[in-house]
């Protein structure tokens, strides 16, 4: 795993993995490599137990095809894919027969048609659900934007801003619901402290348990990318 140092005028040291494997370590100008270097050998057991969360990711991301007869998630549910090279790419959602159909002449023409077609559902369903859940919890947001974010599944600026990625689409209703409960809660409390929490467990009891599902699901973010 690479591992990529970043000092700048802060008090501590911290370190991140990244989706792509990459360890990166923050920490004060003042600090040695040495000591950065002891600091992420006493995290090694941390370290490890990522890499190994990684490789089950990039596992079940490589399953995840669209060849003709493979099954691929779409709003929680398994959608049976169906192929042909019949006509201009398109892709046809049968909600009733949990059926993907995609028209494409190769792997990447049909992966780029269900990007699209999973964008254009985005643009319709997210803004009505973030508009209830808002109703419901008596906030008011500036707008929203639907997006293709490679690390976070959404974000609230402190303008009232939301950001949702498209890719949400593939999680359950339930855990959509969740992410936008997230964000409209950082519209009061821009933090993730105790406080925060409780706005979230108010309007969304079980959010530890979609928060488990976005966590083993994270590879969702990277799948169809180049």
């Amino acid at each position: 795993m690479n591992l990529t140092i970043k000092k700048s005028k802060r008090k501590s040291i911290s370190l991140q993995c990244l989706p792509d494997g990459e360890l990166l370590v923050h920490a004060p100008s003042r600090m040695s490599k040495r000591e950065i270097l002891g600091f992420v050998e006493k995290k090694s057991c941390w370290i490890e137990r990522f890499r190994q969360t990684l490789l089950l990711s990039r596992q079940r991301e490589n399953e995840l095809t669209l060849t003709d007869g493979s099954l691929f998630p779409l709003l929680g549910r398994s959608f049976r894919v169906t192929r042909t090279e019949d006509g201009k790419a398109s892709v046809f959602v049968d909600y009733e027969e949990e059926r993907i159909v995609i028209k494409a002449k190769d792997d990447v023409e049909a992966r780029m048609a269900l990007l699209d077609s999973i964008r254009q559902s985005a643009d319709t369903y997210l803004p009505i659900r973030v508009g209830e859940l808002a109703s419901h919890m008596k906030l008011v947001y500036k707008a929203i934007r639907v997006k293709d974010q490679k690390t976070r599944w959404g974000s609230c600026s402190s303008q009232g801003n939301l950001n949702l990625n498209a890719r949400i689409m593939l999680a359950p209703p339930e855990v959509i619901g969740y992410l936008i409960i997230h964000e409209l809660a950082h519209l009061v409390q821009m933090n993730h402290s105790a406080a925060f929490y409780r706005i979230v467990e108010r309007f969304c009891p079980e959010y530890r348990r979609h928060q488990r599902w976005l966590k083993d699901q994270g590879y969702l973010l990277r799948w169809g990318r180049n």
